[in-house]
């Protein structure tokens, strides 16, 4: 049933988007209108109906993560795509109003583990191959057949972030260099 709500959906966003009504099934079950799903006034702006029309256009992607560069406007254009607003520092080493350095324009922890001269590793005795990293940041993750593995030690830190948050087994660390072991991709640092 679930399937057939969710077909009706899709069905619906294209028609809104397009203008055009698409091709109807053979389904004998009344199925729920785009209203069911909708709290708010139609002319109301919501994140979720803005990502679900963006989704259904195939523009999902560009939206979230418009860019992985590391410059100011990348950082921007990602945060601004989250609904949200940032303030950024300088490339290169920074100081936090706490006192901790932070690497980039972005304070966070993965920026405070890299300027403190942590390793960024995947655990591949851990890793069971579910992509989350890599599609946070191709630049910095990579997806083999086998396992993730580590790329680079510098990119977008707040898409790395992301990747170590959204890892669903929390294999992917900034971890200190006499802690580095065979089992550790760190691609971009020599042990």
């Amino acid at each position: 049933m679930a399937f057939i709500a969710a077909s009706k959906v899709a069905r619906t966003i294209r028609e809104k988007l397009t203008g055009e009504p698409t091709k109807q099934s053979n389904l004998s079950v009344a199925l729920p209108s785009w209203n069911d799903f909708s709290e708010e006034p139609a002319n109301s702006k919501s994140t979720f109906t803005d990502l679900a029309k963006k989704a259904a256009a195939g523009e999902l992607s560009d939206s979230i993560h418009a860019t992985e560069g590391v410059d100011a406007q990348s950082y921007k254009a990602r945060a601004a795509a989250h609904g949200k607003e940032i303030s950024l520092a300088n490339d290169g080493m920074n100081t936090a109003e706490d006192g901790e350095n932070f690497w980039g324009p972005f304070d966070n922890d993965s920026a405070r583990s890299k300027a403190s001269g942590r390793v960024l590793t995947v655990d591949q005795d851990e890793c069971i191959s579910c992509g989350t990293c890599e599609e946070n940041s191709s630049t910095v993750f990579h997806l083999t057949d086998d396992k993730a593995d580590v790329l680079a030690q510098d990119g977008p830190m707040d898409l790395i972030q992301e990747a170590i948050d959204a890892c669903p087994v929390m294999c992917i660390n900034w971890i200190e260099k006499t802690e580095v072991e065979e089992q550790h991709s760190h691609g971009g640092y020599e042990a």
